[in-house]
């Protein structure tokens, strides 16, 4: 189904009642195809597809989801360590997703960024490349002429000249690391005419020519020529250095996913303690309600306490499955599995001695992104002298070597 307007602002504003009313148009599978006019009409219309129009893709098969409802807390424990799940998380880090809260997400670094920014300094080099052209060229004329028949009068003989010719276009240059251009040329022509009235029939021309270019200022020296080679090698450190803080950031997601869950678990077992000890509470004014120990306000004031405790332990259950759902999601591993995930990785008690000034010098050499930040430095200054050098006038110093030969 197609809905037409009768101009481009009545369908933008179609569009959007469209969208808020919830109405949706049918479209053809094949929506990429256009027809063959010679000038393609204005979109006057909506054209969306159905969701059964679109690109289906195979979702992985993972177990029923646990709920606060159905924790699933009798499934089989599986015991992680620390250790085990940074390794899972390295190993599964061809996409490096980083913590945000409960939930893990991309970081946008991928495993193929530095080996793809590395290509760069292959396009830089190509510059001094050399560039070969060799192009062949065959003609052939054809000129037909009348003329009068000297013997046949009131007829016309056709007549006519032939021209064969052949063109040969070589060239070679060459551009080095103080900007200088080499260039060898050769160029032929070789023409035939039939009949032959001409005295130099079939002749030739050939010349050779071999020149050097080198700008004296702007576009010469070395530095400013290899600039753009030592940008693309400053860009794939960066990419490299940018890879490694997404992974570090990465292990700090998974140790603070890991002890989350750590917590997220204490809690609960804290709650359920409580509700355990505010359940026996209950029973035991019950008990004394009964015998007329107690008053109706003491009973009330316990099943309160026990409502609010379990309310808590409510919470403290779903806070588990979140963060276990996060701590398997940043390992890239399905969020729901058959199987608990227990860590086993004991907690240290004893105080870390920290020393300021050793970590401020470590972290100058090695934080990636202070490296990040020296790359970009070194990246301006070779910036700097890239446009200082197109700043300068042009002059050029050039030899030539010019060769005609004619037969």
């Amino acid at each position: 189904m197609e809905i037409a307007f009768p101009g481009r602002a009545l369908c933008i504003r179609m569009a959007v009642c469209c969208a808020s009313v919830g109405v949706f148009l049918l479209l053809p599978v094949s929506v990429a195809e256009e027809p063959w006019y010679p000038i393609l009409p204005e979109q006057r219309g909506l054209q969306i597809r159905t969701p059964g129009q679109l690109l289906q893709v195979a979702v992985p098969q993972t177990p029923r989801p646990p709920t606060v409802a159905d924790p699933q807390f009798d499934l089989p424990p599986r015991n992680l360590t620390l250790n085990e799940a940074i390794n899972v998380t390295l190993s599964n880090s061809e996409v490096v997703r980083v913590l945000s809260g409960v939930t893990a997400s991309t970081s946008g670094r991928t495993i193929y960024d530095v080996a793809i920014t590395n290509t760069t300094i292959d396009q830089q080099k190509g510059v001094f490349d050399p560039t070969l052209r060799f192009n062949n060229v065959w003609n052939q004329v054809e000129n037909p002429i009348g003329l009068p028949d000297p013997l046949n009068p009131g007829s016309t003989l056709i007549g006519g000249t032939q021209n064969e010719g052949f063109g040969l276009d070589f060239g070679l240059t060459k551009k080095n690391l103080l900007g200088g251009t080499t260039n060898l040329g050769v160029i032929g022509n070789r023409t035939h005419v039939t009949p032959g009235v001409f005295p130099l029939d079939p002749s030739d021309r050939t010349s050779t020519e071999f020149s050097y270019t080198q700008p004296l200022l702007q576009g010469g020296g070395k530095a400013a020529n290899q600039a753009p080679i030592v940008l693309a090698r400053i860009d794939t450190e960066r990419s490299y250095f940018q890879y490694k803080q997404a992974v570090q950031r990465s292990v700090q997601g998974v140790i603070e996913a890991y002890w989350a869950l750590v917590f997220a678990r204490t809690d609960l077992w804290a709650r359920t303690q409580q509700v355990e000890q505010a359940k026996f509470a209950n029973d035991r004014t019950v008990a004394r309600v009964e015998t007329g120990d107690a008053n109706a306000g003491d009973l009330a004031q316990t099943e309160l306490a026990l409502e609010n405790f379990r309310a808590s332990l409510l919470a403290s259950q779903a806070s588990v499955l979140q963060r276990q759902a996060a701590l398997l999601n940043i390992l890239g591993l399905p969020p729901y599995e058959a199987e608990r995930t227990v860590p086993i990785t004991p907690m240290v008690e004893d105080l870390v001695a920290v020393d300021w000034d050793r970590i401020n010098e470590l972290a100058q050499q090695e934080r990636p992104d202070i490296i990040e930040l020296k790359l970009i430095l070194e990246a301006d200054q070779q910036r700097v002298l890239i446009a200082e050098n197109q700043a300068r006038p042009q002059l050029n110093g050039v030899a030539l070597y010019l060769s005609l030969i004619h037969i």
